[in-house]
């Protein structure tokens, strides 16, 4: 029995590249996801990158509602595509997965952090407050170790900016 089914769930490295539908042909959402492997003894590298597409509607929803950092949660299936080299002298192949399935989940707290500088998202007094879902304690030693951003959320804190994110 032959089978092809990928399930993954990371982190988008990028925005995803998004192509409109044109001229019959449906849209499309192309993007790379981050996702963690169990860690190695060799300190070798601990995450995998995939690129990942999808097509119609999902890659509409796909560009609508993620961004770079945001988790999602894929089932798909493995295909191997090439493309004829920039030089002309051949063929590259590579891997991708064709998203037949997409759930978005939370945005990172490295989201939620570049939101409340720029005063959208979670109100920057409640990141202050170290009401950061996820690890407070990280989020503690980020400030700790990044006086100019402390600086920005306490700039933001005061003028009250907050945007639902």
């Amino acid at each position: 029995m032959d089978v092809n089914n990928v399930v993954l769930t990371g982190r988008l490295a990028d925005h995803v590249r998004y192509y409109p539908e044109k001229g019959g042909v449906s849209s499309r959402a192309v993007g790379r996801l981050i996702v963690n492997r169990p860690p190695s003894s060799n300190g070798g590298s601990n995450y995998d990158t995939f690129q990942i597409v999808a097509w119609g509607k999902k890659a509409d929803a796909m560009a609508k509602w993620t961004h770079k950092g945001k988790e999602l949660s894929v089932v798909g299936s493995l295909r191997t595509n090439n493309k004829p080299r920039a030089n002309g002298t051949g063929w590259d192949n590579y891997t991708e997965i064709l998203v037949r399935e997409q759930s978005f989940g939370r945005d990172s707290n490295q989201r939620k952090l570049q939101l409340a500088v720029k005063g959208k998202g979670d109100s920057a007094s409640a990141l202050l407050a170290g009401n950061l879902p996820g690890s407070s304690k990280a989020f503690a030693q980020l400030l700790k170790e990044n006086p100019e951003l402390r600086e920005k959320l306490e700039q933001a804190a005061a003028k009250g900016k907050k945007v639902a994110g």
